[in-house]
């Protein structure tokens, strides 16, 4: 006898699916309903779809979805649950086709247990309050961590000017470079300190995103640096850069640092040349410039906290801005590089993806 393939098919079905006719009334179940819902085939062909669910969800059943027969979801917009044999209440979804047979119409109720995804969604929510209760503990810290090392700074500092004052007279030339490099010292912790708070607050907040010509970020990066540029005759040439979706200020300091360097690493007259392009997933940018260039073989080197590859004395500054660089880019969902084979100087290339806001 030739077998049904529309029942072979419901019953091998990995859903748990059942069908109801006009009344109400479960008129099959498939293996896999009597797996879920803990109870025999028999047990359940009969009863009414409605002691499937919990009371508070009843008068939906199935037989006043024949009236308008289109396939929809019962749970649209709100969370559903069915109910075991045991009376143990489980998360589902619910789907509901009309079919027609010899007999009439009937509901055709395809339901998933969505325990785990449950469970799953809960535990993403709950890191989701950790992560933003470390960062804004992280960010308390920070603060926090900055006053209490700076203080003693100030207080180091402010004794070895009042001693190098009042004792000026009584000390010699090796007692005044001891006080001279001490208070130099201070000093360099104290940029230390600044640049380990601006790296721990980079994005602290989120990113706000909007959207506008990175142009304008440039501009006001140069603008920033104006008593640099000034000094140093530094030239900035660009290109039509693109209109891009980011976040403005932290797109502003990575031009700036970028900048600054390439002013403050150049033994001649600084030129610069900043360009941009749009590519499928995102913007391209780079700034090039005439300095005095960087070994390929520091080529990762240069993006880690507080390093650095020359003297203090001879290029002063914390060591940080290309961390804060590569920081910034990568909560846009791009990456940082130095790019290599360029015959003088430096450029730094480095991309944002068009919208930073997924999957970074």
């Amino acid at each position: 006898m030739r077998k049904d393939p529309f029942r072979l098919a419901v019953e091998a079905s990995p859903t748990a699916i059942v069908l109801v006719d006009e009344n109400g009334l479960i008129v099959f179940a498939n293996s896999r309903a009597e797996q879920m819902f803990r109870c025999r085939r028999h047990e359940l062909e009969g009863r009414e779809f409605e002691t499937l669910l919990p009371g508070r969800f009843r008068g939906e059943h199935p037989s006043a979805f024949l009236a308008q027969p289109l396939p929809r979801s019962m749970d649209a917009g709100r969370d559903l649950f069915a109910v075991r044999q045991d009376g143990v209440e489980f998360p589902v979804e619910i789907g509901l086709n009309p079919v027609e047979t010899d007999e009439g119409a009937i509901a055709l109720v395809s339901i998933v247990d969505i325990s785990e995804r449950k469970q799953a969604e809960e535990r993403l929510r709950l890191a989701a309050q950790d992560l933003a209760r470390s960062k804004a503990e992280l960010e308390q810290y920070a603060h926090a961590a900055s006053h209490d090392l700076k203080s003693p700074l100030r207080l180091i500092t402010s004794y070895l000017q009042l001693l190098e004052q009042r004792h000026a007279a009584g000390l010699g030339d090796g007692a005044r470079e001891c006080i001279q490099h001490a208070l130099q010292g201070a000093r360099h912790m104290g940029q230390l300190v600044d640049g380990l708070l601006a790296y721990s607050l980079v994005g602290a907040k989120g990113l706000t995103v909007t959207r506008f010509p990175a142009a304008e970020a440039l501009a006001r990066a140069e603008e920033n640096l104006r008593s640099a540029i000034g000094a140093s005759g530094a030239e900035v040439r660009t290109g039509d850069l693109p209109v891009v979706e980011a976040d403005r200020a932290l797109l502003i300091e990575v031009f700036q640092n970028l900048l600054g360097n390439a002013i403050k690493f150049c033994a001649q007259s600084p030129r610069i040349e900043v360009s941009g392009s749009s590519s499928g997933e995102g913007w391209t940018f780079g700034v090039r410039d005439n300095g005095i260039g960087i070994d390929a073989a520091f080529a990762e080197r240069i993006f880690g906290l507080f390093e650095r590859l020359h003297p203090r004395d001879q290029y002063p500054g914390s060591g940080i801005g290309l961390a804060i660089c590569r920081k910034i880019v990568e909560l846009h969902g791009g990456s940082i590089r130095l790019a290599a084979g360029t015959e003088r100087g430096s450029e730094f290339v480095f991309t944002l993806r068009k919208d930073p806001r997924s999957g970074r």
